[in-house]
């Protein structure tokens, strides 16, 4: 089973804002996706969120939580972690080869480009992290950490 790592992310604007990167390759070429990605190795989920972020982006977040509802997969092959990372508002996205444009979209933004099947996740999501104080007990790694950790 190969371990897939979708994040949300968002930046503390008005209610937040989420990040999302047009892809430039691939079969999913200009379609509109979260920082996602693959664990490595012997990597742990949320050393792979980390990574995937910064590579992506070259964003470091200044937290990093775990997302307690079940992420919404077609596919049983793969198991996907979800986490949600707060962004620092003036930090630049710089995006890699693997993306073409992104946008911080408001969660009407989000659910007009996506599928009715997924907005009940999204809006979960939004109640959960942006429109109230994440629950501590889902914090798996803070920038004021030395190194990415998981909490049990």
């Amino acid at each position: 089973m190969v371990k897939m790592v979708p994040r949300m992310v968002v930046r503390p604007v008005g209610e937040g804002e989420f990040l999302y990167l047009r892809r430039a390759l691939g079969r999913y070429r200009d379609q509109w996706w979260p920082v996602a990605g693959k664990v490595d190795g012997d990597e742990g989920p949320v050393a792979a969120a980390l990574r995937e972020l910064h590579e992506e982006t070259a964003l470091v977040p200044r937290h990093l939580y775990a997302i307690d509802e079940p992420v919404p997969n077609g596919d049983p092959r793969y198991r996907l972690h979800g986490f949600f990372a707060w962004a620092d508002a003036r930090a630049p996205v710089r995006l890699n080869a693997e993306h073409s444009d992104h946008a911080w979209l408001d969660v009407d933004a989000v659910l007009a480009m996506l599928s009715p099947a997924i907005h009940p996740f999204i809006r979960a999501v939004a109640d959960r992290f942006v429109r109230a104080e994440p629950p501590a007990a889902l914090l798996r790694w803070s920038a004021s950490d030395a190194a990415p950790f998981e909490r049990q």
